[in-house]
């Protein structure tokens, strides 16, 4: 499987700025763990294979602490 997947985010208290994009980081075995920051954010998968599935997506979310 060839596939990459993109983090695309929005900081906070910014709502109407650009996205900041992590990335793209190659999806293979074992899954790559990184990190990113911001209030919105969205996954982007990237195949260049015509006979690719996408399966259950899980993401563990951790907040960076108090305000």
């Amino acid at each position: 499987m060839n596939a990459t997947i993109t983090i695309l985010g929005k900081d906070w208290p910014s709502p109407d700025a650009p996205e900041r994009a992590y990335g793209p980081y190659p999806l293979a075995r074992p899954v790559p763990t990184t990190g990113a920051r911001g209030r919105e954010l969205r996954l982007r998968i990237d195949s260049v294979s015509s006979r690719w599935v996408g399966g259950r997506h899980r993401v563990k979310l951790t907040g960076l602490g108090e305000r």
